[in-house]
């Protein structure tokens, strides 16, 4: 599962993020910040934090939410003054929540590879994937050459055909050839097609 908002809280008070709201991995984050790992933990200049809601309740106020600090050890200057980097965080989690999520708790997350170029995009709603409408994938992945290879239909974290002519799940060889589709209802298979 994606946590759908993370973030970068340095130690002078700052809070870094992906250009593109939808991007939740810290790598990519640190990248496209210009940040430098190091290998002790406890020395870094900034530490990964994923702020998640209770039982995955998205359409919730993230004043209840979960706040996590993604790091085997915690820098002191963190420690120190966790209550205002917790703030920081939570403040900027509410900004990202009220343009982001629905009031059904749906919300869309992107993944990038290290050169920018997206490879996956995902519906969810309240943590699972779920499809917005019955037209629209749940999940969509491309290869390093921008070619479809993988799509699926979701209903509540299940795969689900939106209908009799529409396949839960299809895959694509590198090429953009169909290899497979299935069709699923409420997760359970159905029927499948190999080409």
């Amino acid at each position: 599962m994606c946590n759908a908002f993370s973030c970068i809280v340095t130690k002078n008070h700052q809070i870094l993020r992906h250009k593109n709201p939808r991007i939740h991995s810290h790598e990519l984050q640190i990248k496209f910040n210009k940040l430098k790992e190091l290998k002790h933990e406890v020395h870094a200049p900034f530490v990964r934090v994923e702020i998640t809601p209770k039982d995955n309740k998205y359409n919730t106020n993230p004043d209840s939410w979960n706040i996590k600090v993604d790091e085997t050890s915690i820098p002191s200057w963190y420690e120190d003054d966790k209550s205002t980097f917790e703030k920081l965080a939570l403040d900027a989690c509410k900004t990202w929540w009220k343009d982001h999520v629905d009031k059904n708790g749906c919300y869309i997350t992107e993944e990038e590879d290290s050169k920018g170029v997206l490879i996956c995009h995902g519906y969810y709603k309240n943590g699972l994937f779920h499809s917005p409408d019955n037209k629209t994938p749940a999940y969509q992945a491309w290869n390093d050459k921008g070619v479809l290879i993988e799509q699926r239909h979701y209903k509540n974290g299940e795969l689900h055909s939106p209908n009799k002519k529409t396949p839960a799940y299809q895959r694509w060889n590198n090429d953009g050839v169909l290899v497979y589709q299935g069709y699923y209802k409420d997760g359970q298979f159905m029927e499948g097609v190999g080409f």
